[in-house]
């Protein structure tokens, strides 16, 4: 998705995107019958929120559809999307992570997502959020955000409206009982710069030990996966499965991040990734949760 995609070795740049904040964490249930967008939103406006990430985890989803990442025919994008891939009616959801925010003044959401096919197959790709609709109730578990929103704005070196954190007004953690209140960080990761060692930098600056990542959606230049694996197509998208930065014995704080990934030609790779050698390509949304 950018005109210009580098493959540099390790970068630390903290012109990556993170804006402090509190955040609550609960959970919920995504009821049958509404789309994707319309079931967030809802559950949202309950919760008195307008920005959040989000893991979902079981259900379905009927009137199904989605997005493969893609290579690109225009050359003000390096990367773009797939054609939109329908045809199944129904899949079983096994996991996905959400970014929720506003575009245009009314709410959106990003979603990637891993899922069961009616023969059995496992997917991932991008959903498209206002046409799929549950059709068996899906597990969420909520990180709601205070005092920072996503937004979407375009954004000139990918040419794209991307996810961004943007400070906002309204502060909510003063209601918000006290076990389920964290200090936290909202983050875009920016082209270019490798995933695990940008979290890395980014609990170094805040004093942190520890941390947790909330939500996780994003993709990478290619991939390198801590076992060896590499994943040799430049176009790919990513959730996180689960991410903590946790203290080595060097003395310096260690991230451990697994993911699901696929690429343009629908290859699915799950696993830890590599330190130092996963730059991002267009973005990667998540929260950064103190431990």
């Amino acid at each position: 998705m950018m005109r210009q995609i580098k493959h540099p070795g390790p970068v630390l740049d903290s012109s990556s995107m993170a804006l402090p904040s509190k955040v609550r964490i609960t959970h919920a249930e995504l009821p049958v019958g509404d789309t994707l967008l319309t079931a967030v939103t809802r559950l949202l406006a309950a919760l008195d929120s307008d920005s959040a990430v989000l893991r979902l985890s079981g259900g379905a989803f009927s009137n199904f559809c989605y997005y493969l990442p893609a290579l690109s025919d225009h050359p003000e994008h390096a990367v773009f999307f797939s054609e939109k891939m329908t045809g199944t009616d129904q899949v079983m959801l096994e996991m996905a992570t959400v970014t929720f925010g506003n575009k245009d003044g009314q709410p959106w959401l990003h979603c990637h997502a891993v899922w069961l096919e009616p023969g059995g197959k496992t997917l991932s790709g991008h959903l498209v959020p206002d046409e799929i609709v549950v059709s068996s109730p899906i597990e969420a578990e909520v990180c709601l955000i205070e005092s920072v929103r996503f937004d979407a704005l375009f954004d000139p070196e990918t040419n794209f409206s991307i996810f961004k954190p943007l400070a906002v007004p309204a502060p909510q953690s003063t209601t918000w009982p006290a076990e389920e209140t964290h200090d936290a960080l909202v983050i875009r990761v920016i082209p270019n710069q490798d995933l695990c060692q940008t979290l890395e930098h980014l609990c170094v600056d805040q004093g942190w030990q520890k941390a947790q990542v909330q939500g996780g959606v994003g993709s990478l230049i290619c991939a390198d996966f801590a076992d060896g694996r590499h994943v040799k197509q430049l176009a790919t998208e990513l959730l996180i499965e689960r991410g903590r930065i946790t203290p080595h014995p060097s003395g310096e704080c260690r991230a451990a991040i697994d993911i699901t990934l696929v690429d343009f030609e629908g290859k699915v790779n799950r696993g830890r990734i590599a330190r130092q050698s996963n730059p991002v390509l267009v973005t990667c949304e998540l929260v950064l949760v103190k431990q």
